[in-house]
Parts: structure tokens; C-alpha cells; sequence
């Protein structure tokens, strides 16, 4: 039987096996294995089961996730006076509004993603010091 569903493996020192479970039943379709392919085999046959006995049953399975494609479009509606600080910006830089936007947005996440690298190793040392 195929399906379509999403799987994710991670490795567990506590039961020194890989942990193989399917996000879209959240904790109830696991499977357990000593190689990243016995795992995904082992998840293969519990969603199987899962969706055998949810068919033999009426229960409604989970709609499967899948990639979402980004178009690189999107529509922001902005305050009055961000939109005119940002405008004004724009005009400064002598560039366009959509690239001034782009740059603030790449930016802002620039400093996000490094903020949370510089953090992330304090926070374990003071979960585990």
C-alpha cells in the first residue's frame, strides 16, 4: 500500500535506536529501527496499519502535507506612516520601493536567525550548568 505521508527520523540516545513517526498522526504512528532504513520500514508498515484499520473503521485519515511552492509574490498592507517612512527611504536610496522592502525584510531576518544562534548555545548551557 502507498501513501503519501510525510516522515521524519531522528536518533535516540535513550533507546539508541532511530525514532521514526509520521507529523501528520502526530505521536500515534511510531516506529523504531536501528537504521534510518529500518525505521522508514517500520513506519511504513504502522501507517499502513493505521490506515487499514481508520478505513475498516470510517475514521478519517489526515490530509498528507505537501511542499508548498512559493510564487515570491505576496501583498503586505502597511501603515500610513510606515508606508511613508518607507517610501521615504526608498527615495533616499535611490532604489524601488519593493527592492528598499526586500532589503529591510532580509535584513531583519539576518539579524533574527543570527540572534538566535548566539543565544541557542547559552540557553543549553544553563539547561544543563
Amino acid at each position: 500500500m502507498s501513501n503519501k505521508y510525510s516522515v521524519n527520523i531522528i536518533w535516540s540516545d535513550e533507546d539508541a535506536a532511530y525514532i521514526a513517526v509520521s507529523p501528520e498522526f502526530g505521536a500515534g504512528v511510531s516506529a523504531f529501527g536501528g537504521t534510518l532504513a529500518e525505521a522508514a520500514r517500520e513506519l511504513t508498515t504502522a501507517l499502513e496499519l493505521e490506515i487499514e484499520m481508520s478505513d475498516s473503521e470510517g475514521e478519517p485519515l489526515p490530509e498528507p502535507r505537501v511542499l508548498s511552492s512559493y510564487s515570491g509574490k505576496t501583498v503586505v498592507r502597511l501603515g500610513s506612516e510606515l508606508h511613508r517612512m518607507v517610501a521615504g527611504e526608498a527615495a533616499r536610496s535611490g532604489i524601488s520601493l519593493n527592492s528598499t522592502l526586500l532589503t529591510l525584510i532580509s535584513l531583519g531576518l539576518g539579524r533574527s536567525v543570527e540572534g538566535r544562534r548566539i543565544a541557542d548555545p547559552a540557553e543549553s548551557r544553563r539547561a544543563t550548568g
